[in-house]
C-alpha cells in the first residue's frame, strides 16, 4: 500500500496571532485572506498539539472557519479504511468540543473552498499562499552531519518541546458545503497484503490512537502484543504469512522490541491522529529513557520502544528534508523510500529498475546509470537500507518483496508500460521474487547480476514440482488456522537468546565490520579497485549506523524458507538474463 499525502495544513488569515514557544510555522508563500479561515488537515488530523487550530482561534478577525479533509483519487484500499476511521474521529471530536464538522471533498474541490473564502486573489493565488505548521520534537533546525551519532549529540542538548493543548474555542463553523464522505466508503473486497492492518485501523484515530498507547504503556509491551498480535488478521500475502511464520503463538516474545508499537500506531503517527510529542511525552512518563541513547534498544522497556517509534521517525524525516530528492511513502506507516529516477520518459514503454544488495544502496548504480543515457531508469533504497526509513519490523524477504512491487506498481508502472528488475546480490532473488508476483505481463524480463537464491538440482525441483507443495504454497498455508493435511512450513525455531541476542548481534556485526568496510570493498571490487572509493565506504558505514540497521541486520535469522530460483522463475515466464564477466570473482566458483 502507497501513503499520499492528503492537503497542506492552512488557513486564510492576513494577521495571526504568534504560537506560544515551541511551535514552529514554516512560510511558504505570500499572504493569505482576510477573516474565513480553512483549516486543511493533513498528516494531523487531531485537535491537541494543532498550531492551525490555535492559530484559528488566537485570531481576533476570525469571523468563520470550515474544516476539511482532501481525499486524492489515488487514495485506495487500506489507506482508505485508514482515512475513513480517522476522519470519522475527527469529525466526532470537532462537533463534541467546537460544534463543527469536518467537510470530506476530492482533491480538486479543495482549491474551490479556498476561493470561497477568498475575497481578494484568485485561485491560484490562494493555493500557493499557504502557511504549513509542523509540530517536531525539537523546534530547532539540525545543522549538523547526515549521520545519527551526531544527531544524537545534538539532540541530547536540545530541550523537547511540550505539546499545545487543544483550543477551548473556536469560531463559528461554516461546513455549508455537501460532504462527500462517499469518497471515503470501502472500495476493495480484496484482504490487505500487510499483515496487522487491522490493528493499524482499529488504533489511527484521535480518540483510538491515544487510548491505545495508554493500554500499551499501562499494561507492558508484552501484554499488549499478546492481546493485539496474536493473528496477522485477514491478510492472505506472502508477507502477511511471512510474519506469521515468524510471531508463531508467541508474538510478545518473537516480534522485535519495537513491532508491537510501531504496527500498532505506525499509521496514527503518519496521519497525524497523536502528535509525536504527545506520545514522548507519555512515554517519558512511564520511564523511558530520554534522550535515547545509541545503544537503547538492548533491553529497551515497552515505554522505551514506543519513544524510540516517535524519535526514528523524526530522524527521518529530517534526513528526507535535508536530502531532498525523490522520495515515496510506503506501507500504513508511510515510510519513507528514497530512490533516483534517470531519464523520465525516455523509454516510456518499458523501464529498468535496479535493485541493490544487502549493506548497500541506490547509490551502487550512479556509474551503471551514466551509460544508459537514453534509458528510463529507477534506483531505490530497499527499507532497511541507504536513506530509507529503517523502523522496528521482522525483515523478511517476503516484506522486502511486497515494497519492491508496490514501488513498481505505484511510481515504475505509472508512466511505463512495462518494468525490466535488475537486482544484484540478495536484490537478485528479492527481483525473481517480485517477477514471479508480477508475471510476464508487466515485467519484460529479469536481470541477476551475482544473485542470490537458492537453485535446486533438476531432480529435487522436478520431486517439489510433483509434490504440489511449492515453497510459495506452502508459505501462504501458515495463514490457514485448522491443523490438517495442507502442507506447510516446519515451524519457527527462534534463536537462543530470543530478541535481545539478536539486537546485540546486530550491533555486534555493525561495531566489528564498519572499520573493515574500506578493505572489503577493496575485495569485493578487485577487478576494478577504483570503484571502492571514499565514499562508497562512508555511504556504507552512514547507512549502518542509522536507527534500526541493527534490527534489520539481525532480521537475517528470522527469514522464513525462501523460495527457490527454479520455483520463480517458473511464475515468472518471462526473459532472464545472467550477466557475468571473465574476470569476475564468481566466475571462478
Amino acid at each position: 500500500m502507497t501513503w499520499h499525502p492528503f492537503l497542506v495544513v492552512a488557513w486564510t488569515a492576513t494577521a495571526l496571532a504568534p504560537l506560544r514557544p515551541g511551535h514552529r510555522r514554516q512560510q511558504v508563500r505570500g499572504i493569505v485572506t482576510m477573516r474565513a479561515h480553512a483549516v486543511w488537515f493533513s498528516q494531523d488530523l487531531r485537535v491537541e498539539d494543532h498550531g492551525g487550530l490555535r492559530a484559528v482561534a488566537m485570531d481576533p478577525e476570525a469571523t468563520s472557519w470550515t474544516a476539511l479533509v482532501g481525499v486524492p483519487d489515488a487514495c485506495k484500499g487500506l489507506q482508505r479504511r485508514l482515512l475513513r476511521r480517522a476522519a470519522e474521529e475527527l469529525d466526532a471530536e470537532l462537533e463534541k468540543r467546537y460544534g463543527a464538522r469536518l467537510v470530506v471533498v476530492p482533491w480538486e474541490e479543495a482549491i474551490e473552498i479556498a476561493r470561497e473564502c477568498d475575497v481578494v486573489h484568485s485561485t491560484r493565488a490562494v493555493v500557493e499562499e499557504v502557511e504549513r505548521w509542523t509540530a517536531p520534537l525539537r523546534p530547532a533546525a539540525y545543522e549538523g552531519s547526515d549521520t545519527y551519532d551526531e544527531y544524537l549529540e545534538w539532540a541530547a542538548n536540545e530541550p523537547r518541546a511540550g505539546p499545545l493543548s487543544a483550543p477551548e474555542a473556536m469560531p463559528p463553523s461554516t461546513a455549508s458545503r455537501p460532504c462527500a464522505w462517499h469518497l471515503l466508503d470501502d472500495d476493495d473486497d480484496d484482504p490487505p497484503s500487510e499483515p496487522y492492518a487491522d490493528v493499524a485501523v482499529a488504533f489511527c484515530g484521535c480518540a483510538s490512537a491515544p487510548a491505545g498507547i495508554e493500554s500499551y504503556l499501562d499494561g507492558g509491551r508484552t501484554a499488549f502484543a499478546r492481546e493485539h498480535f496474536g493473528s496477522v488478521g485477514t491478510a492472505t500475502s506472502l508477507y502477511a504469512a511471512a510474519a506469521a511464520w515468524v510471531a508463531g503463538d508467541a508474538p510478545a516474545e518473537r516480534l522485535a522490541v519495537r513491532e508491537p508499537a510501531e504496527r500498532a500506531f505506525g499509521a496514527a503517527l503518519a496521519l497525524g491522529t497523536v502528535s509525536p510529542r504527545s506520545v514522548a511525552a507519555a512515554a517519558v512518563r512511564y520511564g523511558a529513557a530520554y534522550p535515547v541513547s545509541k545503544l537503547a534498544g538492548l533491553g529497551r522497556s515497552g515505554a522505551g520502544a514506543l519513544l524510540d517509534v516517535v524519535e526514528w521517525r523524526e530522524w527521518y524525516a529530517r534526513l528526507k528534508e535535508r536530502r531532498g530528492g525523490s522520495w515515496w511513502a510506503w506501507g500504513s506507516g508511510a515510510y519513507a523510500i528514497r530512490y533516483d529516477a534517470y531519464n523520465r520518459g525516455a523509454t516510456p514503454n518499458n523501464a529498468l529498475l535496479f535493485v541493490h544488495g544487502f549493506g548497500a544502496s541506490a547509490d551502487q548504480w550512479k556509474r551503471l546509470a551514466a551509460e544508459f543515457p537514453d534509458v528510463s531508469m529507477f534506483a531505490v533504497d530497499v527499507l532497511g537500507f541507504g536513506y530509507s526509513a529503517k523502523p522496528g519490523l521482522s525483515y523478511t524477504q517476503h516484506l522486502w518483496e511486497a515494497m519492491i512491487e508496490d514501488f513498481t506498481r505505484d511510481v515504475v508502472l505509472r508512466h511505463h508500460d512495462t518494468v525490466t528488475l535488475v537486482g544484484n546480490s540478495i536484490g537478485g532473488g528479492l527481483c525473481a521474487g517480485v517477477a514471479a508476483n508480477l508475471g510476464d505481463a508487466l515485467c519484460s524480463g529479469l536481470v541477476l547480476c551475482n544473485t542470490a537464491g537458492l537453485i535446486l538440482d533438476s531432480q529435487a525441483d522436478e520431486d517439489l514440482v510433483k509434490s504440489g507443495a511449492s515453497t510459495r504454497t506452502r508459505t501462504l498455508n501458515v495463514l490457514l488456522l485448522s491443523d490438517d493435511d495442507h502442507p506447510k512450513l516446519e515451524p519457527f525455531d527462534p534463536p537462543f537468546g530470543g530478541q535481545l541476542l539478536l539486537d546485540v548481534f546486530g550491533e555486534a556485526v555493525i561495531a566489528l565490520l564498519g572499520p573493515q568496510i574500506p578493505t572489503l570493498l577493496k575485495r569485493y571490487y578487485a577487478i576494478n579497485p577504483d570503484n571502492a572509493d571514499d565514499h562508497l565506504a562512508a555511504a556504507i558505514l552512514r547507512d549502518s549506523k542509522d536507527p534500526g540497521a541493527a534490527n534489520v541486520i539481525a532480521s537475517g535469522a528470522k527469514l522464513p524458507p525462501q523460495r527457490s530460483l527454479n520455483e520463480a522463475l517458473r511464475d515468472f515466464g518471462g526473459p532472464v538474463l545472467v550477466p557475468q564477466g571473465e574476470s569476475g570473482t564468481s566466475a571462478r566458483a
